[in-house]
């Protein structure tokens, strides 16, 4: 190109070759001399860009306590067995005056089909026969079946009394176990256990199972805990 621009002044007359070139050197001064155009506005700021929102989690549910099943009673919660005071002592004694009452295996009892009653170990004077009374108020509300394989003995002492549930009816059952004597031979005199497992089957009314009571009374169960496990409770 700069070839071509001198061929091109060569070519001109002598006075405007002059003129050319004066004009060509202001040119070139003036671009050499010019700066970049300046601004106030000061260094370029970077861009940013804002995060996307992020969908917010819902909120986690306020944990609650389970309502509780209500349950029914069971039967030996509602009994809740105590021994006699001394003036209820003295009731049972007079309404059952024709009995020898063991006062540590008698109780103030809440059974289920009886209400508050007492439950009454006891001996008849006249022949040292053993039953189980129930008493309310001023009289016998019921005697507990025998078991006739016991009938023949004669009962020294009444070991424990457990009310408890037996078959998980609404029910109250016993479990009682007391010591007999045969009264024959050289062991007669000699007590073991006999147990008697008696199932409540209603308003004011005992079963006895005589088949289990006479299996455990064979295998001389002595405890309500072994009573218990023997027939898988």
């Amino acid at each position: 190109m700069r070839s071509e621009l001198f061929q091109q002044v060569s070519t001109e007359p002598p006075g405007k070759r002059v003129h050319f070139l004066f004009a060509l050197l202001v040119s070139v001064a003036a671009c050499a001399t010019k700066e970049p155009v300046k601004t106030d506005a000061g260094p370029e700021k970077p861009t940013t860009t804002a995060p996307a929102p992020t969908a917010s989690a819902p909120p986690s549910p306020v944990p609650t306590a389970p309502v509780p099943t209500p349950q029914p009673s069971s039967p030996a919660a509602v009994a809740s067995p105590r021994l006699l005071n001394e003036t209820e002592r003295a009731e049972v004694s007079r309404v059952l005056h024709r009995f020898s009452v063991d006062f540590a295996q008698t109780f103030h009892v809440n059974l289920n089909g009886f209400g508050d009653c007492f439950f009454a170990s006891t001996t008849y004077k006249e022949n040292n026969v053993g039953d189980f009374l129930i008493v309310q108020g001023d009289r016998v509300s019921l005697v507990l079946p025998k078991n006739p394989s016991a009938e023949s003995w004669t009962r020294s002492e009444v070991k424990a009394v457990a009310f408890t549930s037996l078959d998980d009816d609404a029910y109250t059952d016993v479990v009682a176990i007391a010591e007999y004597m045969t009264g024959i031979g050289p062991t007669g005199a000699v007590p073991f256990p006999v147990v008697f497992y008696y199932h409540g089957t209603g308003p004011k009314s005992f079963r006895l199972d005589e088949a289990t009571s006479n299996s455990a009374t064979e295998k001389k169960v002595s405890s309500i805990a072994a009573a218990k496990k023997h027939i898988g409770r």
